[in-house]
């Protein structure tokens, strides 16, 4: 059950990450769902790093680490493709 959870939480970061980050959106469903979870994997990472609130833990401070991490992901691959 948590792989699901994992999944829909991805492609969810991954779309509101699309409408957030600058440029025009031309990623299908699949590359969608790898921008959430690299978002979620980057901010795993940097969050205790700068000493902000976990990820893990579902408040506003730690959604909005998420999203702007995949929004940053997604803006560095968009930079680099095109």
């Amino acid at each position: 059950m948590s792989y699901f959870i994992w999944v829909v939480s991805s492609f969810v970061v991954g779309s509101i990450a699309k409408v957030v980050a600058p440029g025009e959106p031309q990623e299908g469903l699949i590359v969608t769902g790898v921008i959430g979870f690299s978002g979620i994997l980057v901010a795993s990472s940097a969050a205790p790093l700068v000493g902000v609130a976990s990820p893990e833990s579902f408040t506003l401070a730690g959604v909005t680490i998420v999203v702007l991490s995949a929004a940053l992901v997604l803006s560095l691959c968009r930079f680099f493709v095109d």
